[in-house]
Protein backbone atom coordinates (compact mmCIF):
# COMPACT_ATOMS: atom_id res chain seq x y z
CA UNK A 1 0.00 0.00 0.00
CA UNK A 2 2.10 3.21 -0.90
CA UNK A 3 0.44 5.25 1.74
CA UNK A 4 2.03 2.29 4.28
CA UNK A 5 5.38 3.52 2.81
CA UNK A 6 4.86 7.39 3.19
CA UNK A 7 3.98 6.47 7.04
CA UNK A 8 6.42 4.16 7.73
CA UNK A 9 9.23 6.50 5.51
CA UNK A 10 7.98 9.37 7.65
CA UNK A 11 8.84 7.14 11.14
CA UNK A 12 12.14 6.03 9.86
CA UNK A 13 13.17 10.07 9.24
CA UNK A 14 12.19 11.18 13.25
CA UNK A 15 13.56 8.40 14.11
CA UNK A 16 17.01 9.47 12.42
CA UNK A 17 16.14 13.03 13.63
CA UNK A 18 16.04 11.40 17.05
CA UNK A 19 19.52 9.72 16.61
CA UNK A 20 20.99 13.26 15.22
CA UNK A 21 20.05 15.23 18.16
CA UNK A 22 21.74 12.75 20.56
CA UNK A 23 18.26 12.12 22.34
CA UNK A 24 18.99 8.71 23.32
CA UNK A 25 22.68 8.77 23.11
CA UNK A 26 22.63 11.59 26.46
CA UNK A 27 19.42 10.56 28.20
CA UNK A 28 20.30 12.67 31.26
CA UNK A 29 20.74 15.46 28.93
CA UNK A 30 17.10 15.42 27.59
CA UNK A 31 15.51 13.83 30.99
CA UNK A 32 12.67 16.09 30.65
CA UNK A 33 11.98 16.24 27.31
CA UNK A 34 11.87 12.37 27.21
CA UNK A 35 9.32 12.36 30.03
CA UNK A 36 7.43 14.60 28.38
CA UNK A 37 7.43 12.33 25.25
CA UNK A 38 6.90 9.10 27.02
CA UNK A 39 3.56 11.14 29.22
CA UNK A 40 2.08 12.58 25.62
CA UNK A 41 3.21 9.60 23.65
CA UNK A 42 1.48 6.82 26.14
CA UNK A 43 -1.50 9.11 26.34
CA UNK A 44 -2.31 9.62 22.59
CA UNK A 45 -1.21 6.14 21.24
CA UNK A 46 -3.78 4.21 24.06
CA UNK A 47 -6.63 6.92 23.26
CA UNK A 48 -5.96 5.92 19.81
CA UNK A 49 -6.03 2.50 20.22
CA UNK A 50 -8.69 1.80 22.07
CA UNK A 51 -10.90 3.87 19.25
CA UNK A 52 -12.03 0.48 17.60
CA UNK A 53 -13.52 -1.02 20.75
CA UNK A 54 -15.26 2.55 21.82
CA UNK A 55 -16.57 3.97 18.66
CA UNK A 56 -17.82 2.59 15.49
CA UNK A 57 -15.93 -0.40 14.49
CA UNK A 58 -14.79 0.13 10.75
CA UNK A 59 -12.02 0.58 8.45
CA UNK A 60 -11.26 4.23 9.40
CA UNK A 61 -11.08 3.74 13.00
CA UNK A 62 -8.73 0.51 12.69
CA UNK A 63 -7.12 2.35 10.21
CA UNK A 64 -5.89 5.23 12.73
CA UNK A 65 -5.36 2.83 15.29
CA UNK A 66 -2.60 0.53 13.27
CA UNK A 67 -1.25 3.83 11.62
CA UNK A 68 -1.07 6.11 14.34
CA UNK A 69 -1.65 4.53 17.72
CA UNK A 70 0.93 1.97 16.94
CA UNK A 71 3.99 4.49 15.94
CA UNK A 72 2.85 6.26 19.17
CA UNK A 73 3.26 3.58 21.75
CA UNK A 74 6.58 2.51 20.04
CA UNK A 75 7.86 6.15 20.43
CA UNK A 76 6.14 5.79 24.34
CA UNK A 77 8.14 2.27 24.55
CA UNK A 78 11.61 3.73 23.66
CA UNK A 79 11.58 6.76 25.46
CA UNK A 80 10.40 4.58 28.95
CA UNK A 81 12.65 2.08 28.23
CA UNK A 82 15.47 4.26 27.83
CA UNK A 83 14.43 6.25 30.92
CA UNK A 84 14.01 3.55 32.96
CA UNK A 85 18.04 2.09 31.88
CA UNK A 86 19.32 5.34 33.16
CA UNK A 87 18.67 3.99 37.28
CA UNK A 88 20.92 1.63 38.58
CA UNK A 89 18.74 -1.38 39.71
CA UNK A 90 16.48 -1.21 36.06
CA UNK A 91 19.90 -1.02 34.02
CA UNK A 92 20.85 -4.49 35.52
CA UNK A 93 16.43 -5.77 35.16
CA UNK A 94 17.27 -4.41 31.46
CA UNK A 95 20.30 -5.98 30.51
CA UNK A 96 19.95 -9.52 29.39
CA UNK A 97 17.40 -7.98 26.09
CA UNK A 98 20.98 -6.40 24.97
CA UNK A 99 21.69 -10.02 23.88
CA UNK A 100 18.80 -10.34 22.13
CA UNK A 101 19.33 -6.71 20.73
CA UNK A 102 22.75 -7.53 19.42
CA UNK A 103 21.40 -10.11 17.44
CA UNK A 104 18.05 -8.87 16.61
CA UNK A 105 17.16 -10.05 13.21
CA UNK A 106 18.48 -13.47 14.22
CA UNK A 107 15.69 -13.24 16.55
CA UNK A 108 12.89 -11.85 14.73
CA UNK A 109 13.18 -14.33 12.20
CA UNK A 110 13.75 -17.52 14.48
CA UNK A 111 10.39 -15.97 16.56
CA UNK A 112 9.03 -15.71 12.84
CA UNK A 113 9.66 -19.07 12.18
CA UNK A 114 8.64 -20.87 15.74
CA UNK A 115 5.46 -18.91 15.65
CA UNK A 116 4.46 -19.68 12.00
CA UNK A 117 5.13 -23.37 12.14
CA UNK A 118 2.77 -23.59 15.21
CA UNK A 119 -0.10 -21.06 14.06
CA UNK A 120 0.05 -21.49 10.26
CA UNK A 121 -1.68 -24.43 8.48
CA UNK A 122 1.56 -25.49 7.12
CA UNK A 123 2.57 -26.59 10.72
CA UNK A 124 0.23 -27.22 13.53
CA UNK A 125 -2.61 -25.07 12.65
CA UNK A 126 -3.57 -23.60 16.21
CA UNK A 127 -4.33 -19.98 14.74
CA UNK A 128 -7.57 -19.03 16.44
CA UNK A 129 -7.42 -22.26 18.85
CA UNK A 130 -5.19 -20.98 21.41
CA UNK A 131 -6.67 -18.42 24.41
CA UNK A 132 -5.07 -15.53 25.11
CA UNK A 133 -3.85 -16.34 28.37
CA UNK A 134 -2.17 -19.37 27.00
CA UNK A 135 -0.91 -17.06 24.20
CA UNK A 136 0.61 -14.68 26.57
CA UNK A 137 2.21 -17.45 28.34
CA UNK A 138 3.54 -18.80 25.35
CA UNK A 139 4.90 -15.33 24.37
CA UNK A 140 6.47 -14.82 27.61
CA UNK A 141 8.47 -18.46 27.38
CA UNK A 142 9.31 -17.40 23.58
CA UNK A 143 11.08 -14.81 24.78
CA UNK A 144 12.82 -16.46 27.39
CA UNK A 145 13.90 -18.92 25.55
CA UNK A 146 15.26 -16.30 23.40
CA UNK A 147 17.11 -14.71 25.97
CA UNK A 148 18.63 -17.53 27.06
CA UNK A 149 19.59 -18.63 23.53
CA UNK A 150 20.81 -15.07 22.43
CA UNK A 151 23.09 -15.43 26.01
CA UNK A 152 24.72 -18.70 25.20
CA UNK A 153 25.39 -17.43 21.36
CA UNK A 154 26.84 -14.31 22.44
CA UNK A 155 29.28 -15.73 24.61
CA UNK A 156 30.65 -17.42 22.37
CA UNK A 157 30.54 -14.99 19.39
CA UNK A 158 30.55 -11.74 18.31
CA UNK A 159 27.70 -11.32 16.03
CA UNK A 160 24.31 -13.36 15.31
CA UNK A 161 24.30 -15.83 12.73
CA UNK A 162 21.99 -13.59 10.43
CA UNK A 163 24.08 -10.20 11.60
CA UNK A 164 26.83 -11.96 10.76
CA UNK A 165 25.91 -12.89 7.20
CA UNK A 166 24.54 -9.00 6.88
CA UNK A 167 27.84 -7.76 7.33
CA UNK A 168 29.60 -9.96 5.08
CA UNK A 169 27.22 -8.29 2.35
CA UNK A 170 27.92 -5.29 3.42
CA UNK A 171 31.65 -5.11 4.29
CA UNK A 172 32.45 -7.48 1.42
CA UNK A 173 34.60 -9.37 3.57
CA UNK A 174 34.24 -12.25 6.53
CA UNK A 175 34.55 -10.30 9.88
CA UNK A 176 35.74 -12.79 12.80
CA UNK A 177 32.89 -14.66 14.12
CA UNK A 178 34.45 -15.97 17.47
CA UNK A 179 35.19 -14.34 20.53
Amino acid sequence: MPLSFFIDFSVFLIGAGVAKQGFLQNPTQYKRQLKAISIVSLLLGMSIKILPYVSVYHFGTIFVQDYLGGPLLTIFYITAITLLAERSGASRLLHPLSYIGRMSMSNYLFQSMVCTAIFYSYGLGLYGSVSYTTGFVFLIALFCLQILLSLLWMGLYKYGPVEYIWRIFTYGKKPVMRR
